[in-house]
């Protein structure tokens, strides 16, 4: 079945224009168990599957194809993940590993924080590769994202620019690097800045940040103080380098928001769409991920940053309210003001229209900005 798709979609990327983003994160199934409920079997998730949802939140219609979608799957095709996401009209291109199972992960939800989780994997991850984008036109993108540790981000890097440079293209993609959770140690500090010559968007979370910047034996609150002197500490006092020319910095902090640090001396903070304890949110497992999705697509258009961050709490609000991806559906408005009567339609995520969403947040950030 994987084989036979693949086929086919590699006949009907032909001709089509290079994407603008591709995440190389994980897509996989995951089984929620949550104390109290009924366990969940084969939600979608990973923070590949999320980015690519935040790219895509704001390319509708016809743009939709102007985000690519890497699948990497093996003996157990999943064929309901892979209609929903063809029904998104992405640029998909899915690669068969044989003998390997689809990539499946247990997550546990903590009784007494249900935005904290333990996650188990139920088979070896499929974690996609440079090699993975070869004979495809999603090697040609715009912009990749990773979920990865410094070493793998180096490599990937190198490796891609080097079979871009092999068929002829020679223009550098944008790389925005989300680090794995997993390598954010103070041992590792130095890597990560190594890497930080390679990519153009840096975005820890705020608890990868004091993981990396802080000795694991101390718990430190979150405060928006704490969290822009650790990347001064990162930059300045450890690293043995100021913040790389170019860089642009995004510390992505859930319900508190994020911070951003821009090209030259432009820096700030972005308020969230939800606030702490709103009953929309169900799991912000991969808000982050799908922040950064659409942050990248709308740096991209603007090279605003904040801009960015704003579409990217957006997306990061949808991918909240739900376990698993949110549902995409059309809304039909009917023009009856004059004739002749209009009948059009519009894309909805959750039932709601994301640029509404996105002119209500910049309507408090102009009018009251961060909460206190």
């Amino acid at each position: 079945m994987g084989q036979t798709i693949s086929a086919i979609l590699t006949k009907q990327n032909a001709g089509r224009a290079p994407p603008c983003f591709v995440s190389l994160g994980l897509v996989e199934l995951n089984e929620i168990r949550y104390r109290g409920r009924p366990a969940q079997f084969d939600v979608p998730g990973g923070a590949g599957l999320f980015a690519t949802f935040g790219a895509r939140l704001f390319k509708p219609g016809a743009q939709a194809k102007d985000v690519g979608c890497l699948i990497l799957t093996g003996r157990d095709y999943p064929y309901m993940l892979f209609r929903r996401l063809k029904s998104w009209n992405m640029t998909l291109h899915v690669v068969y590993k044989e003998g390997r199972p689809f990539t499946k992960t247990a997550v546990d939800y903590r009784p007494l924080d249900p935005l904290r989780e333990i996650q188990t994997d139920l088979t070896e991850p499929l974690k996609p590769r440079s090699f993975d984008l070869s004979n495809s036109i999603l090697l040609r993108a715009k912009s990749f994202h990773m979920r990865s540790l410094p070493l793998e981000t180096r490599g990937l890097v190198s490796k891609i620019g080097r079979m871009r440079r092999e068929i002829g293209l020679e223009e550098l993609p944008l790389i925005v690097w989300e680090p794995h959770s997993a390598g954010c140690t103070p041992e590792t500090m130095l890597r990560h800045y190594r890497a930080l010559r390679r990519v153009n968007v840096f975005s820890p979370t705020y608890d990868d940040l004091f993981r990396l910047t802080i000795d694991p034996l101390h718990k430190v609150p979150f405060s928006r103080e704490k969290v822009e002197d650790r990347l001064d500490y990162f930059f300045d006092d450890v690293s043995g380098g100021p913040k790389p020319d170019g860089l642009v910095v995004v510390v992505r902090c859930g319900h508190h928001g994020c911070f951003y640090m821009g090209v030259g001396e432009e820096k700030g903070w972005v308020r969230s769409f939800w606030e702490h304890g709103r009953p929309e949110v169900v799991d912000a497992t991969g808000s982050e991920s799908a922040f950064l999705g659409a942050f990248t697509v709308a740096f991209l258009e603007t090279r605003d940053v904040k801009a960015s961050c704003l579409r990217g709490q957006v997306a990061a609000s949808f991918a909240s309210q739900q376990f698993g991806l949110p549902k995409r559906s059309k809304r039909f408005n009917l023009n009856m003001t004059e004739r002749p009567y209009s009948l059009t339609s519009e894309e909805v995520w959750n039932g709601e229209d994301p640029m509404a969403r996105l002119s209500y947040l910049e309507e408090l950030d102009k009018e009251i900005g961060m909460p206190q």
